[in-house]
């Protein structure tokens, strides 16, 4: 495996990890949102404390919706991310990192099999 086969695994990994973190905050949330909603239940009028609470509710699940959207965004997408962090001045397999620089005419890498994208 070659460093940037690597570096695109940390990227996924980040991307896990931002979702499990953002799924164990929710979990805390929604004991909160079930709190306040059983509390609204039982009364008739909405106080300025249930302002409160429905607004320290949302400062959590905007976030964490962020944050999930970007996990999975690094999880399933890591090539851009990879493509910056490090840049390729010879072609090299988008699978096993095999440097294509001196490759005959063909359509696959020779080192896994892999189709090539045509820009290769």
């Amino acid at each position: 495996m070659k460093y940037k086969t690597l570096f695109r695994l940390g990227v996924k990994l980040l991307g896990v990890g931002l979702v499990g973190f953002a799924v164990y905050g929710l979990g805390e949330t929604l004991t909160q949102v079930v709190w306040i909603a059983t509390g609204l239940l039982g009364s008739a009028a909405f106080s300025p404390v249930d302002w409160m609470g429905w607004f320290q509710i949302t400062t959590v699940l905007i976030p964490s919706a962020l944050q999930i959207a970007l996990g999975v965004w690094l999880f399933k997408r890591p090539d851009w991310v990879t493509d910056l962090a490090i840049p390729s001045n010879r072609p090299y397999c988008p699978n096993c990192g095999y440097d294509l620089s001196g490759r005959k005419l063909g359509r696959h890498c020779p080192e896994c099999g892999v189709a090539l994208p045509a820009e290769l």
